[in-house]
């Protein structure tokens, strides 16, 4: 039948011709596309979280397939303005990606995707590039024992926060924010008895496909139990929850992601120092962006300054950003922080005694 492929999925063809030649390989595969489909697609990386498969497994596992063989006999490059030839395997999964979206004429990557993994061979990828969703699942679970348990029948942002208290690293957050863990699941406790006003967690696939692609957008990123916490804390749905449990948004999520409350941070640079050191450390909840920002605005950094500073901080962990008088100092941290609150991004901002 006849068929067409979009601009988006063009542009990944003619990156995976350009790819096999680079490898050395004559033809262009299943592999080299779909390789080039999960680096370079958005969309690829939604629809791979939605199926619960790692995007970099995914690469892995196709790149091995591809192997350092020798190109099938019979192809070969056209000349110097065409890289490679294609593999019949494109064609065919071409048009099973068409037939199987009602013969659309326009093939996009996305309908790809699913046809690969319609196939024996695709299924068998996808169960070894398969994410972990354990700890995600039990997390879900858990809040769904605390709604069953109490005859609710929606499983509620409060249902959440209150099973997390349970959870020593959740419970640990909540105290550094200097409230006692038994005081907020009595306050959860009554604001569950009463459900005036609740929130609807999101569905157990929606919170597992949301961890999937939290991981799938760092390298190496596995879905867990904290990328959905952070989530639900950044979220207004938790509002009325921590608002019960008298806990600040913020502070909570800072304590949860760090270990320490902001204010202990403030504290570290001595009521005695002259001189003050102010460093970022880097996490996986706050953005490149936020940090830039957060740099020019509060420490007068220009663009170039505060982007060369903000990929230190992500390659080493931490950077030191400047070394300043200490009221200087704790005003440009405030700054800071008052920004990081407003967004509610969990930068860490760590001040010392300048040497």
């Amino acid at each position: 039948m006849a068929y067409e492929l979009d601009d988006d999925l063009t542009t990944c063809l003619g990156a995976a011709a350009a790819f096999a030649l680079r490898r050395g390989h004559g033809v262009v595969r299943v592999e080299h596309l779909l390789i080039q489909i999960t680096r370079s697609s958005r969309a690829a990386l939604v629809w791979l979280a939605r199926r619960r498969i790692s995007s970099a497994s995914f690469v892995d596992v196709l790149d091995a397939r591809l192997g350092d063989e020798a190109p099938p006999s019979g192809y070969r490059g056209a000349g110097a303005g065409v890289t490679s030839a294609l593999d019949p395997g494109l064609d065919d999964l071409f048009d099973r990606a068409s037939r199987a979206w009602l013969f659309r004429r326009r093939v996009e990557a996305r309908h790809v995707l699913h046809a690969f993994f319609e196939s024996s061979e695709g299924a068998s990828v996808a169960r070894a590039a398969a994410h972990d969703v354990s700890s995600v699942v039990a997390f879900a679970h858990a809040a769904q024992a605390v709604a069953s348990s109490r005859g609710h029948p929606r499983v509620l942002v409060d249902h959440a926060v209150f099973a997390l208290l349970d959870h020593k690293r959740f419970a640990q957050a909540v105290q550094a924010c200097g409230v006692d863990p038994d005081r907020a699941r009595r306050d959860l406790s009554d604001r569950l008895a009463s459900l005036r006003r609740a929130q609807r967690l999101a569905g157990l696939d929606d919170l597992v496909t949301l961890a999937c692609l939290r991981a799938n957008a760092r390298p190496g990123g596995t879905p867990s139990e904290r990328d959905v916490v952070v989530d639900m804390l950044r979220s207004r749905r938790a509002r009325y929850a921590l608002d019960a449990a008298q806990l600040d948004p913020y502070d909570l999520l800072y304590a949860y992601v760090h270990g320490v409350a902001p204010a202990e941070d403030d504290a570290a640079a001595g009521a005695t120092a002259q001189r003050v050191e102010v460093a970022f450390e880097n996490d996986d909840h706050t953005t490149m962006d936020h940090v830039v920002a957060v740099l020019e605005s509060a420490f007068d950094m220009d663009d170039d300054a505060a982007t060369a500073t903000m990929l230190a901080v992500h390659a080493r962990g931490r950077a030191t950003v400047g070394a300043y008088p200490r009221d200087e100092a704790l005003r440009r941290v405030e700054r800071a922080r008052a920004a990081s609150r407003a967004e509610l991004m969990p930068l860490r901002i760590v001040t010392r005694p300048a040497d």
